[in-house]
């Protein structure tokens, strides 16, 4: 099945990704004339290597998946929508992931086209810290678009349409992927008064919460996620593997951490921005707050997957609106960021090759 030369192109049309964003973030592509062009193209390379991202450590689990709702038809730890889909297309992988990956990059554009303060500069860092990881998990990424279709038309304006919308959008969320329901806990934190000292009340009880939160999952696996490989802790055995997940938690740490303090003023402010702070602020806090739990490592790692989108945009607001030293420290931890993520393509490159 693993075919060598797919996975080295897959690998280099990604690397050369990776270069041009952090090109775009360093200012040596500044063409104000051409960054439309370069904004679509980049877009639909990013696109198309999703749809064949042969380097994204499911690419060949969905064959396993696929194979697994053809012979048990109805498998309980799989969503409906998928086993009625499947059959429709005969089990094909390439049309299965056709039908996820372009419904994604469709709404994803309008979300960065509608919501992103700079698109282009929105899009450099999508690219650099999320999509591997969205190209990875796709039904998980199709439940997030949809997911923040409703959210984000909710934060740009209050109104009872906009909220059926986001009840709709929620709801096909989480018959699209179920941990969409996580979704639901910063989405209700973002949309109550939130203020500085709020700020620092949430984090003088964060012993209580991680207590809460121990028993939450355990009522939530036993009743939700039953035999889910998600409900046990399961150590890395690769110490190459283990690397990279410190390293990539470790920077996406130190990024949201340092993005939400350079942007806390946005706290003072209306509108969509605040929301959107209160939102990753709180998705920030429940991510460290699951870091700490005796569960699976894909849990948190999940739920980080699930903030890529207001991560990116948050992220690509404060790089445009701050001065230098945030800058510099974003471009640092980018190109941290890269050189773990090709290290993470090369470790599975062996894992192929045994």
């Amino acid at each position: 099945m693993f075919n060598l030369s797919s996975f080295l192109i897959s690998w280099i049309v990604y690397s050369i990704l990776l270069i041009y964003s952090l090109g775009v973030l360093c200012n040596y592509i500044s063409d104000g004339r051409k960054l439309k062009f370069y904004y679509n193209g980049l877009f639909f390379v990013s696109f198309l290597f999703s749809l064949f991202a042969i380097i994204s450590s499911d690419y060949y689990s969905y064959y396993d998946f696929i194979e697994k709702i053809q012979r048990l038809r109805m498998p309980e730890d799989v969503e409906m929508v998928y086993c009625l889909l499947l059959p429709f297309i005969d089990y094909d992988y390439f049309f299965f992931r056709l039908i996820m990956v372009v419904p994604i990059f469709i709404l994803l554009y309008y979300i960065f086209k509608n919501y992103a303060f700079d698109n282009q500069t929105t899009l450099c860092i999508f690219v650099i810290f999320c999509l591997l990881s969205f190209s990875t998990a796709i039904r998980s990424s199709i439940s997030d678009v949809l997911f923040y279709i409703g959210a984000f038309s909710l934060f740009r304006k209050k109104s009872l349409i906009r909220f059926v919308l986001l009840v709709v959008c929620a709801i096909g969320a989480c018959f699209l992927h179920k941990s969409g329901f996580m979704l639901c806990v910063p989405l209700i934190i973002s949309l109550a008064p939130l203020n500085k000292r709020w700020v620092i009340i949430a984090t003088g009880l964060l012993p209580v919460v991680l207590f809460a939160t121990k028993v939450i999952i355990e009522i939530i696996f036993d009743n939700y996620f039953r035999n889910s490989p998600y409900a046990d802790y399961q150590a890395i055995q690769s110490g190459s593997v283990m690397l990279v997940y410190y390293l990539s938690n470790f920077l996406f740490f130190i990024m949201i951490g340092y993005t939400l303090w350079e942007s806390r003023y946005l706290l003072e402010t209306k509108g969509f921005m605040k929301s959107l702070y209160k939102f990753m602020f709180a998705a920030y806090y429940i991510w460290i707050v699951l870091l700490a739990q005796d569960v699976s490592r894909y849990v948190p790692a999940r739920f980080l997957v699930h903030m890529m989108i207001p991560f990116s945009l948050l992220v690509g607001f404060t790089y445009t609106k701050s001065k230098t030293a945030y800058r510099n420290v974003v471009i640092v931890v980018s190109i941290l960021m890269i050189l773990t993520t090709e290290f993470s393509v090369f470790t599975k490159l062996r894992e192929y090759l045994g």
